[in-house]
C-alpha cells in the first residue's frame, strides 16, 4: 500500500485482493481500477484537485508498485529528507511554514546521502546543533504544483528519528519558516492547525 497526497486528498494505492478492506460504503470514497495506462494518472490528479465530493481516492491493481511507477513516469519526482527530532523531555521540534505546521525537511544536495541531508536540513531550518541520528522511520509522498508555471512535482520524503537537547531555535526565514517550537506529539496534534496530512501520518509511525 502506498499513499500520495494531492491537494491534501489521499490517493491510496492498494492490491486488488485487498479492496474489500478499503472499500467502505457511504464514506465518499472513489474506488477505481488502474488499467495500466500511465496517462490516466493525470485524470486522477484532476479529480483530486477539482472534486469536493470525495475525501479519498483508492486506485487498485494486482501490484500497487505499478501504479506508483506510473506516477513517477508521468510526474517528475523530487527526493527530500527530514527529521522528527526529540529532546530529553520527549518533545518534538515542529516548524510553521507557509500557513501550515510541518517538520523540517528539504531536498538533497549533490553527493549527499539521505541521512546527511536530513540532519543538514534540520540544522539549517531550525538552527539547532549536536543532532544525533537514530533510525529511519518511513517515507511519504505528496504531489504539488508550482505557482510560477503550474508544473507538477511528486515529492518523496524520507523521514528519520533524531535526538537533540532542548535548545533555542533560530528559524530560517529565507525558507519562509515563521516560527518553530518544541511540543509533545499529543499536544501538537491537539492544539496546532492546520497540519499537512502526511505529517500526521508519519508522526503516527514514530516509536
Amino acid at each position: 500500500m502506498y499513499k500520495i497526497y494531492i491537494n491534501e486528498m489521499p490517493v491510496t494505492l492498494i492490491k486488488s485482493e485487498n479492496l474489500g478492506q478499503y472499500a467502505r460504503v457511504g464514506e465518499n470514497i472513489l474506488t477505481l481500477p488502474y488499467l495500466g495506462k500511465p496517462k490516466s494518472i493525470h485524470q486522477v490528479i484532476r479529480l483530486s484537485e477539482s472534486s469536493n465530493n470525495y475525501k479519498e481516492i483508492i486506485l487498485y491493481a494486482n501490484d500497487p508498485m505499478v501504479i506508483l511507477k506510473a506516477f513517477q513516469s508521468e510526474i517528475k519526482e523530487i527526493v527530500a529528507a527530514g527529521g522528527i527530532v526529540f529532546n530529553e523531555f520527549n518533545e518534538v521540534l515542529f516548524i510553521y511554514r507557509r500557513g501550515y505546521w510541518d517538520l523540517p525537511k528539504g531536498k538533497l544536495d549533490p553527493g549527499e546521502t539521505l541521512e546527511e541531508a536530513a540532519v543538514r536540513e534540520v540544522e539549517e531550518e531550525t538552527g539547532i546543533k549536536n543532532i544525533q541520528l537514530l533510525q529511519y522511520i518511513d517515507d511519504t509522498y505528496h504531489l504539488f504544483k508550482t505557482q510560477k508555471n503550474g508544473n507538477y512535482f511528486l515529492k518523496k520524503t524520507y523521514w528519520y528519528k533524531m535526538q537533540a537537547n532542548k535548545q533555542p531555535i533560530k528559524v530560517q526565514k529565507e525558507e519562509d519558516i515563521d516560527e518553530a517550537t518544541w511540543l509533545t506529539i499529543s499536544t501538537f496534534l491537539k492544539e496546532c492547525r492546520p497540519i499537512f496530512n502526511n505529517i500526521v501520518d508519519i508522526l503516527g509511525k514514530v516509536k
